[in-house]
């Protein structure tokens, strides 16, 4: 299992830098952008078998928070305080 995580962390270490050598010119940023996020998925979804979650644990990661649902019509709706645009 160890060794698993270990080449995943290995591939992952290979995207970010193909990804970070891509967006250093406009032609690849955007395919540069996504190799990179692909690592960073890759690389987290290595860690998750590492972490020890209790019950109380997941249940807190997956309750849903209704204050940052776009289509929420209920109190909290709308977008968080910091991502409106100063008024000129």
């Amino acid at each position: 299992m160890t060794t698993l995580i270990e080449l995943a962390y290995l591939v992952a270490a290979v995207c970010f830098i193909l990804g970070l050598k891509q967006l250093s010119s406009p032609k690849g940023a955007r395919n540069g952008n996504f190799i990179a996020a692909v690592g960073m998925v890759i690389a987290l979804v290595a860690t998750l078998p590492l972490l020890h979650f209790t019950t109380a644990g997941v249940v807190i990661i997956a309750m849903p928070s209704r204050r940052w649902s776009p289509s929420s019509t209920e109190w909290g709706a709308g977008p968080p305080p910091w991502w409106r645009s100063p008024s000129c």
